[in-house]
Order: structure tokens, then sequence, then C-alpha cells
């Protein structure tokens, strides 16, 4: 698969769990529906995802979705890295 090509280039060791993910970041491509629908209905054209470190091992994860008439949508949630298993 490609991410099993590219992953082996990764500089960043266990990047799931690096401090370098904790921040904000501009969404430019995803394959989630829910998220999509904003994009191709002109309803949204700023898409944010923030990371930031939580409690015991789980980091907070907030999607932030900005109206281009005014306003916003937002959804809170957790992301545990703690696993072992990786992406194949």
């Amino acid at each position: 698969s490609m991410i099993g090509q590219l992953a082996p280039l990764n500089p960043t060791s266990n990047s799931a769990r690096s401090p370098l993910l904790k921040r904000e970041w501009k969404l430019r491509w995803t394959s989630e529906k829910e998220i999509n629908l904003f994009l191709t209905n002109g309803w949204s054209n700023d898409i944010s995802q923030t990371i930031i470190e939580g409690n015991g091992g789980a980091s907070k994860l907030q999607n932030n979705i900005s109206f281009v008439r005014g306003g916003f949508f937002s959804v809170a949630g957790e992301v545990n890295t703690d696993s072992e298993l990786r992406l194949r």
C-alpha cells in the first residue's frame, strides 16, 4: 500500500505520539463525509483540527468549521495513541 511505502520515510518515530502533532492544523483533505458536506456545499472554506495533550495518554481533538456567512461548528473528542498497533 502507499501508506506502507511512505511509513519508513517518516523522519519522526512514533509520529502519532509526537509533540509535533499537538497543535492546530488546517484541514486540507479528508474522506469524512460529514466534513466534506460543508466544503462541497460552499458553507465553509476554513476547517481546522486542534490536537492537545489530554489526561491518561489520550489527546483532545477538536474540529472547528467556520461558516462563510459567520459563526462556526465545533466537535470535540479524544484520540488514544497508547496502543502499539500501527497502520498497515
